[in-house]
C-alpha cells in the first residue's frame, strides 16, 4: 500500500473535522485529549517531531535523575528538538522517518482499542469520520484496516530494536490514553514490561506527556 505515514500522521493531528479538540483527529478518533495550551505547539511541531521531542525529554531527564542531577522546572522544559538523534531521522533519511511514523501509528491505534470499548456502533462512527476526512482513499484503507482488527499486542512491541525506539512506542501509547481505565492501565504496564522500560522511564514519560496537556 502506498502511504505517506509521516503526512498520514501530520494530517490526523491537525485535520478541522476534529475541531474542539486541541490534539486533532487522531486524539478524535482513538480516544485522547490535549489540553488546549503546549498541544498546539506540539501539532505546530508536526505529528512525529512531538512524538520523538516528548520521548527525548523524558529520556533525557530519566538520565539526569539517574546521575543525581535537577529537573528544569515544568514551565522551562518545552519539548525538545529531537532532530537528527535516534528519536528523529533526518528529514533527508525518508525510509527511517516512514518506518518510524508507522510503528508510531500502529501503536496509537492498538492504544485506542486497549479498553475494549471500542464497539460495532463506535466503530461505525469511527469509520464514517474517517470517510468524511481529506485523506486519500489508501490513507482511509489503512486507518479502515488497522482499526478493525483485533489488537494485536506483538505488532506493537515485536522487534524495537533500541531501549530509544520503545520508549518512543510508549510515548504514543500514553498520548492517545489521557485518563487511563483499569483496563488501559494494564494495558500500558504490559506494554512498558514487553518494551523492557525501566520504571523510572515511563513515570518520565507520564509525566511529560502530562505537562503537554496543561
Amino acid at each position: 500500500r502506498n502511504v505517506d505515514y509521516q503526512g498520514l500522521l501530520d494530517k490526523l493531528s491537525r485535520d478541522p473535522m476534529a475541531a474542539g479538540l486541541a490534539g486533532g483527529l487522531l486524539s478524535g478518533l482513538l480516544g485522547g485529549t490535549l489540553g488546549s495550551g503546549k498541544s498546539s505547539k506540539l501539532v505546530k511541531m508536526g505529528a512525529l517531531a512531538a512524538v520523538g521531542g516528548l520521548a527525548y525529554k523524558a529520556w533525557q531527564d530519566y538520565q539526569k535523575k539517574q546521575a543525581g542531577a535537577p529537573i528544569a522546572a515544568a514551565a522551562a522544559s518545552p519539548p525538545l528538538s529531537a532532530e537528527g538523534t535516534v528519536f528523529l531521522p533526518r528529514a533527508e533519511d525518508h525510509a527511517g522517518r516512514e518506518a518510524l511514523s508507522l510503528r508510531i501509528l500502529q501503536a496509537m491505534i492498538a492504544a485506542a482499542k486497549a479498553d475494549g470499548h471500542i464497539d460495532p456502533a463506535e466503530s461505525q462512527q469511527i469509520f464514517e469520520r474517517i470517510g468524511t476526512t481529506e485523506l486519500t482513499a489508501e490513507e482511509k484503507a489503512f486507518l479502515l484496516d488497522e482499526m478493525g482488527r483485533p489488537l494485536n499486542i506483538e505488532k506493537v512491541v515485536g522487534n524495537v530494536g533500541s531501549p530509544e525506539l520503545a520508549a518512543e512506542i510508549y510515548t504514543a501509547s500514553r498520548l492517545v490514553i489521557a485518563e487511563a481505565s483499569p483496563a488501559e492501565t494494564a494495558y500500558l504496564q504490559l506494554v512498558a514490561a514487553r518494551l523492557a522500560l525501566p520504571a523510572g522511564m515511563t513515570t518520565e514519560i507520564d509525566r511529560v506527556v502530562a505537562e503537554a496537556r496543561k
